[in-house]
């Protein structure tokens, strides 16, 4: 009876070792090699497909190139094809695949050393569980190393042996596990993220000068500063403080053109939010169309313009406008000699899209009117109008609608006596 048990037991095992064999085998792969070695056949196999190889360097040439291309063909096959061109085949030993020269007694692959090992397994981040691309391994006995691929996996190759895994990636501890094994084995590992520490903040108020930039021929002006440079009756002018960088003169008396190294005014490329601005002038030339309030940045390029802006032959001047505030409405407003002028701007979506509004409208017709004789009326004035709407559509695209409009007015009146003329 007990004898009967025996047999039946060793049957059962017998049997379900084979099952796992044939599974085993059964499994398909796809796989294209062209003149490659067989060692990194080998392990590219296992990395892909978790199929463990155990063979002996000295009785395997791992470094025989072999060429093939297999689709969804099972591993029965695929082995066959790989292993019998350079006199080798294949063992199934329970999970594993023992790969031995061709004349060698199946019956005695036990005795046969097992000399090569396979650690591999997936680096994760410990707590959320996040793969870590790009983590380290290093083994200090060897001098060697491999780093984790894009999804967090590593896998190593080695003699059999003692050795000390050490893991390290940036941000995170060390870790050291040390292991003595004679078989490849799966090694997942989690790393610790280092304490952080407090945020610091470290923030500077020195202005940059422009004689110490190293960007030549191009000058980037501060619109802060062209609110305290002093200007013509109290009015601040983008082209008035241009005329004080150095290549720039100003023009006749009263004008705010300039010439930049001998050029003239109209070889002067003027752009406003990327459109051309074709008479930038007010007043005979006495004020620019811009108005400083709604003005954003302010570039001067003197030399060597991108292609681009080929259309002159002087310089280039890009003038940017605001935006507008997307979080809160606000305001500004102000009276000068010669004109008044205001800024409006606030969010239309908050956080997502802004409006800005800007305008200028000069009264030196009301000024002059005092000193003009009784039979004669002139009216001078000019004024403008700004607008922009700035919406966020998405992370990566933006929507912009930027508009000017201006007109200068002159009229002169003079009343004649007609009886005088008939006498």
């Amino acid at each position: 009876m007990k004898k009967t048990l025996y047999l039946c037991m060793m049957g059962l095992c017998f049997v379900q070792s084979l099952f796992a064999q044939n599974h085993l085998l059964e499994k398909r792969i796809t796989v294209s090699y062209r003149e490659e070695l067989l060692l990194k056949i080998l392990e590219d196999i296992h990395i892909r497909f978790r199929i463990d190889f155990s063979y002996s360097n000295d009785q395997v040439p791992v470094n025989k190139k072999v060429t093939i291309s297999a689709e969804n063909k099972k591993l029965s096959e695929v082995l066959k094809n790989i292993l019998r061109p350079i006199g080798l085949k294949y063992q199934v030993m329970g999970s594993k695949i023992l790969i031995i020269p061709m004349g060698r007694n199946v019956s005695s692959i036990e005795k046969i050393p097992i000399e090569n090992i396979t650690i591999s397994g997936f680096i994760k981040e410990k707590g959320s569980m996040e793969l870590l691309p790009g983590a380290s391994v290093y083994i200090p006995e060897l001098n060697t190393g491999v780093s984790a691929n894009n999804y967090g996996f590593y896998s190593i190759t080695l003699k059999t042996g003692s050795y000390t895994l050490q893991y390290s990636m940036v941000g995170f501890e060390k870790k050291r596990i040390e292991f003595s094994t004679g078989y490849s084995q799966k090694m997942d590992v989690e790393l610790e993220p280092v304490a952080a520490l407090q945020e610091v903040v470290v923030s500077a108020g020195k202005s940059e000068r422009i004689s110490e930039r190293t960007r030549m021929s191009s000058i980037d002006i501060p619109t802060g500063q062209i609110k305290d440079i002093p200007a013509l009756l109290g009015e601040k002018d983008i082209f008035k403080v241009v005329q004080l960088f150095p290549g720039v003169q100003k023009g006749t008396e009263g004008s705010s053109g300039f010439y930049v190294r001998g050029g003239t005014p109209d070889q002067n490329l003027i752009i406003l939010d990327d459109a051309t601005v074709y008479n930038a002038n007010h007043l005979f030339g006495f004020f620019s169309v811009f108005n400083g309030d709604a003005v954003k940045s302010v570039e001067l390029i003197k030399g060597g313009f991108p292609a681009r802006f080929g259309e002159r032959l002087s310089s280039v001047m890009v003038v940017n406008m605001k935006d507008g505030s997307k979080e809160t409405f606000k305001g500004e407003a102000g009276i000068g000699l010669l004109s008044s002028r205001f800024i409006l701007e606030g969010p239309i979506q908050k956080n997502k899209s802004s409006f800005l509004v800007s305008g200028r409208r000069t009264y030196a017709d009301l000024l002059v009117r005092p000193f003009m004789p009784k039979n004669q009326s002139s009216g001078f004035n000019f004024y403008d109008l700004t607008a922009k709407v700035h919406a966020e559509l998405d992370s990566n695209n933006r929507f912009f609608i930027s508009s000017y409009f201006g007109r200068d007015r002159l009229s002169v009146k003079e009343a004649y006596d007609c009886n005088k003329f008939s006498n």
